[in-house]
């Protein structure tokens, strides 16, 4: 993630800040309270100071009203940068660093760290409620969780008024609950065929812009599917994409290698963290100049 953050903030689009008089004293101080130390930090650098801007953002920190606007362009240019790292990546074919870059774009829509509980993205749910929970309900561990409890007991739980626990339960149903099912058309073949289809519990409201009040503009939400080899760390294919109540995406690629080979199939958001997915598909690889029906026989 440090080397991703420097990528993103080394950007071009970025060079149009301002160090302003006397202003590299008061980026040091914050950098000094942020998690990702800066590697030869030069305080009187726009790159050194979007790096502490999107930290400070992640942290949720409070800001100056000059650099607190200054830190809604660095987010507003993030999330159109992040895309575009996206693509660069993953036609190099790596697979590790593009997950990242997807984990890094949620984690600008919605000022999180990629560490931090997925409660977080909730309204009114404060540090000190969210350690109280991993304390005393550790089994709850994502939004769908919270979701299914008995009223009565998350109504406790909480100890909110009846107009925070309306808005936490109207954010909550509007999280993605997405259900994926994937399949090979053919699991012999050097041409991999991937059908994965996904279907999605809506809310009355339907498919509205992100929550993200953190966000410095309306956000659509946005979904990536990959399909990589984990042990070789190779990206093998990917698809942009939006989901409204169910969508078919069809994915191939030609594999590499010969005989058993493990892929990872992933869904992945750019808005939302704690809702990706993945799946695992075996495929056997028949030898170079084969038909597939001279494949290897389970």
């Amino acid at each position: 993630m440090k080397g991703l953050l420097e990528i993103l903030s080394n950007a071009s689009e970025y060079e149009q800040l301002t160090v302003r008089h006397k202003e590299d004293k008061v980026l040091r101080k914050l950098a000094a309270h942020l998690p990702v130390k800066l590697h030869q930090p030069d305080y009187n650098s726009t790159a050194t100071k979007a790096n502490i801007l999107l930290q400070a953002h992640f942290s949720r920190r409070k800001l100056s009203p000059d650099l607190a606007s200054d830190q809604k362009f660095v987010i507003a240019q993030a999330s159109k940068l992040l895309s575009a790292m996206v693509d660069v990546i993953s036609s190099n074919g790596w697979l590790s660093p593009a997950l990242a870059c997807m984990e890094l774009s949620q984690m600008v829509v919605q000022a999180i760290w990629s560490t931090d509980h997925p409660f977080k993205q909730l309204p009114h749910f404060s540090q000190e409620l969210i350690e109280k929970i991993v304390k005393t309900k550790p089994h709850l561990e994502t939004v769908f969780d919270l979701i299914d409890m008995d009223d009565a007991e998350r109504n406790d739980l909480l100890g909110m008024t009846k107009f925070e626990l309306s808005d936490v339960a109207r954010v909550a149903h509007r999280y993605p609950n997405i259900e994926m099912t994937v399949d090979l058309k053919d699991p012999e073949s050097k041409n991999v065929h991937v059908n994965v289809r996904l279907e999605r519990e809506l809310s009355e409201e339907g498919l509205g812009p992100v929550h993200a009040p953190f966000f410095s503009k309306e956000k659509p939400e946005s979904w990536w599917i990959v399909i990589g080899d984990v042990k070789k760390n190779h990206l093998d294919a990917i698809k942009r994409i939006t989901i409204g109540k169910e969508v078919n995406v069809e994915l191939e690629f030609v594999a590499q290698d010969v005989g058993d080979k493990d892929y990872t199939v992933y869904l992945m958001c750019d808005s939302y963290a704690g809702c990706d997915q993945e799946q695992e598909i075996k495929v056997r690889i028949p030898e170079s100049g084969k038909d597939d029906d001279e494949a290897i026989k389970s």
